[in-house]
C-alpha cells in the first residue's frame, strides 16, 4: 500500500496522537487495501480507546466527533461501513483474532473487546442470582427513609432502586450531576445494613482519588440527613479501585482476582 493515501486521511487531523497514527498504519498494512474507508475508521477506534471509550459505534461516529472542528473524510452511514469494514482481511466478528472486532455495528479494538465481553459476562452472571425475598421488616425501613413517597403514593424511583437492591446483588444507577444517586446509595446501605442487624463488610470505591473523595465527602453528608438509627453501620471511607483491589506496582498485577476474592458483604 502507498503512504500516500493513508496519510492523506490521518495527518490533515490533529485529533489523532501519535500512537493512534501508528495503529492505523500497522492496521492498513494488513488489510491491503481492501478498505479504503480502514485507516481513518482505525485511527478513530484508537483514538476513542484514549477517550475512555471500549468501541467505536459507527452509528454514532458525527456524535463523537462534534465540536471537535473536523471534516469527515468519509461516508458515515453505518450499514455501508460494516459491509466495506466486512472485506478486510484486517477485521474480524466475535471469535475471531483479529486487529479490529466489528460487532453490533461498533468498531472495537481486540483487547478491549476481549475485556469487555469478560467483565460483561461476570456481570450478567451475578445479575441473574435473586435474592431470598426480605420480610415485612423492609417496608417500615423503606418508608422512614422516603418520606415523601411514602406519603404521596407516587412511583419514586429512588426507593425503587433500594427495593431492587434487596432482590438483585448487582444494582447500577445512572444520571447526571445533582440527581440523587448518592442520595440513593446512602439510602440502599442504610436500608441493607439495617436488615442485616449487624455491622456488614462494606467497601466504598471509586475509578479515581479524587472521585473517592468526592463519594466520601457525598455519603457522609448524606448520612447528617439521616435516622441516626438507621446510619450506625453504614461506613464513610472510600478508596479508589486500585487500591481496594490491591494493584501491585512491580508486576501490574492484583491481589485480588477470581482466584482471592474480596471477603465483603456488600
Amino acid at each position: 500500500m502507498s503512504s500516500r493515501p493513508f496519510y492523506k486521511q490521518i495527518l490533515p487531523h490533529r485529533l489523532f496522537r501519535p500512537i493512534d497514527v501508528q495503529a492505523a498504519a500497522i492496521i492498513a498494512r494488513i488489510d491491503r487495501e481492501q478498505c479504503d474507508r480502514l485507516p481513518f475508521l482505525a485511527a478513530l477506534t484508537s483514538w476513542a480507546a484514549g477517550q475512555g471509550h471500549t468501541c467505536l459505534p459507527l452509528t454514532e461516529v458525527r456524535n463523537l466527533l462534534s465540536g471537535q472542528d473536523m471534516e469527515i473524510p468519509i461516508d458515515m452511514d453505518a450499514d455501508s461501513l460494516t459491509a466495506s469494514l466486512s472485506a478486510s482481511p484486517a477485521i474480524g466478528r466475535p471469535g475471531e483474532i483479529r486487529p479490529l472486532i466489528l460487532d453490533n455495528n461498533s468498531l472495537y479494538l481486540y483487547r478491549l473487546f476481549c475485556a469487555e465481553k469478560v467483565v460483561a459476562g461476570l456481570l450478567a452472571q451475578r445479575a441473574a442470582t435473586i435474592s431470598l425475598p426480605p420480610g415485612p421488616e423492609a417496608l417500615p425501613i423503606l418508608n422512614e427513609l422516603f418520606l415523601d413517597s411514602a406519603k404521596t403514593g407516587e412511583i419514586d424511583w429512588q426507593r425503587a432502586s433500594a427495593v431492587l437492591a434487596l432482590f438483585r446483588r448487582i444494582v447500577v444507577i445512572t444520571g447526571g450531576a445533582g440527581t440523587g444517586k448518592t442520595y440513593t446509595a446512602a439510602r440502599i446501605l442504610a436500608l441493607l445494613t439495617s436488615l442485616a442487624r449487624k455491622p456488614l463488610r462494606i467497601a466504598l470505591a471509586a475509578p479515581t482519588g479524587k472521585a473517592a473523595l468526592r463519594l466520601q465527602e457525598s455519603i457522609r453528608l448524606a448520612k447528617t440527613k439521616l435516622p441516626q438509627s438507621l446510619t450506625e453501620f453504614i461506613p464513610d471511607q472510600a478508596q479508589t479501585i486500585h487500591r481496594l483491589l490491591g494493584f501491585q506496582y512491580h508486576d501490574s498485577d492484583f491481589l485480588h482476582n477470581s482466584a482471592n476474592p474480596l471477603h465483603l458483604d456488600l
